[in-house]
């Protein structure tokens, strides 16, 4: 065999264990970077949105910004370690917050908050109160009093706001979530309170309106 060919083999077969050798190092180099590399974290992941949700009540508060006067009354009035704060869900992305500022006496008060996606909007409900004790008006309320009571089949919230501390007199208002806006469905009421105090007149549960209570007749809202 002359002697430039045997040469030139060698040279061949040097650069053919060459490049598989440029091979063999891509590819392992390739599964040990993808074998340290991280999975990517989206806003899909279930975990990540649990995570990126408040737990505490001074984290909820930096999201959503209610007022001084709201925390200042929860912090004067709570007792033990109830954070004030309720979340339900109202539909695929929308979140119900319902934040306590006063939570003594009879009845607490609140505010409301709808997150549709992370983006949080405090809630106005149209609302009938009394001033004299004896005839409703209608009024738009952020801070609202009654004992709220989330419906999560039908994605409605009942609010029975008493007008003393028997609860046999007052308001019981359900509002609907369906849409983006907060519709007032029902409203019954019994003004004036009695002059006296009779059990049948006091609810038996603040998801159903009072027996005896008349129902007001609502117009557009």
């Amino acid at each position: 065999m002359p002697k430039q060919f045997v040469i030139s083999l060698i040279k061949y077969r040097l650069a053919d264990w060459g490049k598989l050798s440029l091979y063999f190092f891509m590819a392992v180099s390739n599964t040990v970077c993808r074998a340290d590399a991280p999975d990517i974290v989206t806003t899909n992941n279930p975990v990540f949105k649990q995570q990126l949700k408040p737990s505490t009540r001074d984290e909820w508060k930096k999201l959503l910004g209610w007022n001084d006067d709201c925390e200042q009354s929860f912090q004067s009035t709570q007792a033990g370690a109830y954070s004030g704060i309720e979340t339900y869900p109202i539909g695929n992305a929308d979140e119900l917050v319902i934040v306590m500022c006063a939570v003594g006496g009879y009845q607490p008060s609140f505010l409301l908050f709808r997150q549709k996606g992370q983006i949080p909007r405090a809630i106005a409900l149209v609302a009938y109160g009394t001033s004299n004790g004896k005839t409703l008006h209608r009024t738009q309320e952020v801070e609202l009093w009654g004992e709220p009571v989330f419906l999560e089949k039908t994605s409605e919230l009942v609010i029975l706001n008493v007008a003393r501390q028997t609860k046999d007199c007052g308001t019981w208002a359900k509002y609907g979530f369906k849409t983006d806006s907060v519709k007032l469905q029902e409203l019954f009421f019994k003004l004036p309170c009695p002059k006296k105090v009779s059990e049948k007149d006091v609810p038996d549960s603040s998801s159903t309106p009072p027996k005896g209570w008349k129902r007001l007749r609502l117009f557009k809202n």
